[in-house]
């Protein structure tokens, strides 16, 4: 069970794995692209609320770096986000409260290789962790007649290339700005 540090805190202590109805979407490449030809994955899901929205948090991880959109704006002020981890091991989970975000939904995530699997350590080795990037995440949604809506990543969910054609923590990245999408 979730234990919030302080009532408006966006972090917590814990959380159980079964709290979570979310599934991986990882992103399959016929072939993992050579290293300077790596983009940044667009994920995407719309839906609206039917209803009046009484409080919202997002939890989101990835198996590589990613940034979370709704409607639009930007979600937390984190980049390289999940940070550096032994995926190993563990992966830390990001909450946040979005609840002034809810209404008719477009929830983007764009995911990148972050330390997953770009070039690091001392002799520069790609795919650290892994060869195919991933992400989680998971919108609970309290309404004000007490009702409750989850809406998880899963195989509903739209994925495609974003308008940055290839991106690595040490080898930079280049973007096709014409290829931005205006709704992320």
């Amino acid at each position: 069970m979730s234990q919030t540090l302080h009532p408006h805190s966006p972090y917590s202590l814990a959380f159980n794995a079964n709290e979570l109805s979310a599934r991986w979407i990882k992103v399959v490449e016929s072939e993992v692209p050579e290293l300077e030809h790596r983009p940044v994955y667009q994920l995407r899901f719309e839906f609206a609320c039917g209803k009046k929205v009484k409080s919202a948090r997002v939890r989101a991880t990835a198996q590589g770096q990613y940034q979370l959109f709704i409607n639009g704006v930007k979600i937390g002020d984190e980049e390289l986000t999940p940070g550096s981890t032994d995926y190993g091991v563990q992966i830390a989970v990001q909450t946040f409260a979005v609840t002034n975000l809810v209404d008719k939904n477009a929830i983007v995530i764009l995911l990148g290789d972050g330390w997953f699997r770009s070039v690091m350590g001392a002799f520069k080795q790609p795919n650290n962790f892994g060869t195919h990037v991933a992400a989680l995440a998971q919108l609970e949604i309290t309404y004000e007649d007490g009702s409750t809506e989850v809406v998880s990543t899963n195989k509903n969910w739209r994925v495609g290339t974003s308008h940055i054609t290839s991106a690595d923590l040490i080898l930079g990245q280049n973007e096709d700005r014409r290829l931005i999408n205006t709704a992320t």
